[in-house]
């Protein structure tokens, strides 16, 4: 008994170390109250809540517009198989700072009961990169139809300048 306690014992250090140094956000949430349960250092520096106060808080308030779609997936869900990803959803962060995320879910069981881990990687750096991209490119576009167009004029009025050129050495020649 005390060999499988202490495999046990070392099993859960095992899973609660990778759970606390994970890189993403991670939350375990009830199956029948979408609470949070528990969540990952990185959530509560991410989010900016303390690990109290992101206990018992409803998942839903991290993100009213998609949660609901992502949870309704599992409600009622007897399988423990399965999971569900939700690209470019955007979350609130304490006082409503809203921020983009990959949302990962899977339905596990937790101390016998049904729970789901969520998963979430912020996606705000490179959102700003992409829309900056973008905006060079625009940038980029617009300087290369303005070069043609200033080609497009220079020519005739190089034609003009020649011609005046001309005309004003023919009178200095009488």
């Amino acid at each position: 008994i005390k060999l499988y306690r202490w495999r046990l014992h070392e099993s859960e250090e095992k899973y609660r170390s990778l759970f606390d140094s994970g890189p993403d956000p991670i939350f375990l949430v009830d199956c029948g109250s979408f609470e949070i349960i528990d969540a990952n250092p990185r959530a509560v520096e991410t989010y900016g809540y303390s690990k109290s106060e992101l206990a018992g808080m409803p998942f839903l308030q991290l993100d009213p517009e998609h949660t609901p779609e992502c949870m309704a997936s599992f409600e009622n869900s007897g399988e423990l198989t399965g999971s569900v990803f939700y690209p470019k959803v955007m979350h609130y962060k304490k006082g409503n700072k809203a921020f983009f995320v990959n949302l990962h879910a899977c339905q596990i069981s937790y101390r016998s009961r049904p729970a789901i881990i969520i998963a979430v990687t912020d996606l705000t750096d490179s959102i700003e990169k992409e829309a900056q991209l973008i905006q060079a490119s625009k940038m980029k576009s617009l300087g290369e139809m303005s070069a043609g167009i200033a080609h497009e004029l220079n020519q005739p009025l190089n034609a003009i300048k020649m011609g005046s050129d001309f005309l004003g050495l023919m009178v200095e020649q009488g």
